[in-house]
């Protein structure tokens, strides 16, 4: 796979081939607060690829700042949990998703929307 300097991800979320001949029947089920590390997409150009092993919807804040959002569930190249957070283009993107299908994320830009509010667009392939 070709990277070029603003793409390269680090260097443990790109290990595709750790996959190879993995038995995903025995593999854990990531659930409850199993959440692992959580991705940070902090700037455009960053790159995730890991095994999908499933979305659950997690409610944080308490009250008032009370939301539901989805945890997408990865293993990393190396089998490390991973936890992608999940915004409405992430979701819509990953909803047709099946368990154990290998997937890059790439953040593309963030969106200024009417009202103050943001909006992240990703860019999701899938083998």
């Amino acid at each position: 796979m070709a990277m070029t300097a603003k793409t390269k991800p680090a260097d443990h979320f790109d290990n595709p081939d750790a996959f190879e001949g993995f038995n995903w029947t025995d593999a854990e089920t990531v659930q409850g607060d199993s959440f692992g590390e959580v991705v940070p997409f902090d700037d455009p150009g960053m790159v995730f690829v890991g095994r999908y092993a499933g979305s659950e919807d997690v409610t944080i804040g308490e009250g008032e700042d009370e939301a539901t959002v989805k945890a997408h569930r990865f293993l990393d190249g190396y089998g490390v949990k991973r936890t992608v957070w999940g915004s409405y283009d992430l979701d819509s993107k990953i909803a047709e998703i099946s368990a154990g299908a290998l997937v890059r994320i790439e953040y593309l830009k963030k969106l200024s929307l009417k009202g103050g509010r943001e909006m992240r667009l990703y860019k999701v392939q899938t083998a």
